[in-house]
């Protein structure tokens, strides 16, 4: 399909959809709804914060309390309407295809694929692991191999605003068909549809809206005055305060998590290639039993031997791979040292805005990580 061709569908769709739109998941301002504060910092839900289920017994599907009784409502009056255009499940409600997503989980999925990644492309092929004797040399590999990727989420916090985290993370979204988004035939279907119409209006009366480029989705609108009474249910102070009482930034979890990763994946490292090297001497040798191939210093345990200091120095060496920002080594100590002093003192919040003044890592566009 040529590029004219391509353009055109989407003016179409643009025409039709353009009643009432509130919601458009494609524009870069609007894209990180309910992942970012409107400080720009990442964000997710409270790890303690109260879930419910949208469909009876079915732990997969759920999203925040409050949102998950405005569905309740949303669902009662979709049937009585009859409006037929999304699949029921067996007791006649709106079908959930997807809810709730656990960003945590994902985060640590996609920084083991990661990790593996690294070990199989900048450590196995040159078959000098021998050399990996401590963390500190392990580390100096990643960066190497990250100096290579710039641009990529690294930190918990950028992984949350990027485009490889889905939007299901907020507890916010419920999609309700499995459609592909790319499909611009499946999307002009649905966005031709009065149904369609009637639905974004049922929607908003619940506190709702429909993504423009995903119109088999509804998103609560935390802007709404319908969406905060059903939060009222569960005690939220005041609707400026309802974003606080549900979210946390996804900063103050960066270098617990990030240590974790990089340790597991040190330590898998480590155990897999004593494995492997121990099975290419014996098969050489004619050998068996236990021999001695990695010089591995077993009491240098990085979560022991690596201080908080060192990690705050991880952590912003890994934001300025992240943002491709480049400063001198002088300029990177001294900052380091003034970090740690201000970390002391005033708390890790203060000491990373320091720290990203200071090495000029703020993004003066939206972050735009792959």
């Amino acid at each position: 399909m040529g590029t004219k061709t391509n353009f055109e569908e989407q003016v179409s769709y643009d025409d039709a959809f353009s009643e009432n739109v509130v919601y458009d998941n494609h524009n870069p301002r609007q894209i990180r709804y309910g992942r970012i504060t409107n400080k720009g910092h990442a964000m997710m839900p409270l790890q303690g914060s109260s879930y419910k289920q949208l469909v009876p017994n079915d732990s997969t599907a759920s999203v925040l309390d409050f949102v998950a009784d405005a569905f309740r409502d949303l669902n009662a009056k979709y049937n009585l309407m009859q409006l037929d255009i999304f699949e029921k499940d067996m007791e006649g409600n709106l079908k959930v295809e997807k809810a709730y997503q656990d960003p945590l989980t994902l985060y640590r999925q996609y920084m083991t694929d990661l990790m593996d990644s690294f070990v199989q492309q900048e450590l196995i092929p040159e078959n000098d692991n021998i050399k990996i004797s401590k963390f500190s040399d392990f580390m100096v590999r990643l960066e190497s191999f990250l100096n290579r990727r710039p641009n990529h989420p690294i930190l918990f916090s950028s992984y949350v605003k990027s485009t490889l985290c889905p939007p299901h993370i907020s507890g916010l979204m419920i999609e309700l068909g499995k459609r592909e988004h790319g499909n611009m035939n499946e999307k002009n279907d649905l966005a031709l549809q009065v149904r369609l119409k009637n639905f974004n209006f049922l929607a908003r009366k619940f506190g709702f809206v429909v993504p423009k480029q995903a119109p088999w989705c509804i998103v609560a609108n935390l802007n709404s005055t319908i969406m905060y009474n059903y939060a009222l249910e569960y005690d939220v102070p005041s609707k400026k305060r309802l974003v606080s009482s549900y979210f946390v930034e996804c900063r103050n979890y960066d270098i617990d998590l990030l240590r974790e990763r990089l340790v597991e994946s040190y330590q898998k490292y480590i155990k897999e290639t004593e494995v492997r090297l121990k099975k290419q001497l014996c098969e050489k040798s004619g050998l068996s039993g236990r021999i001695e191939v990695l010089n591995i210093d077993a009491a240098a345990d990085p979560m022991v031997t690596y201080s908080i200091e060192d990690w705050i120095r991880v952590y912003f060496s890994f934001m300025s791979h992240e943002r491709d920002v480049q400063n001198t080594k002088v300029l990177f100590d001294n900052t380091m040292k003034d970090c740690y002093y201000v970390f002391e003192r005033q708390g890790f919040e203060t000491m990373h805005d320091y720290g990203i003044s200071k090495l000029k890592l703020e993004k003066k566009k939206i972050d735009k990580y792959r």
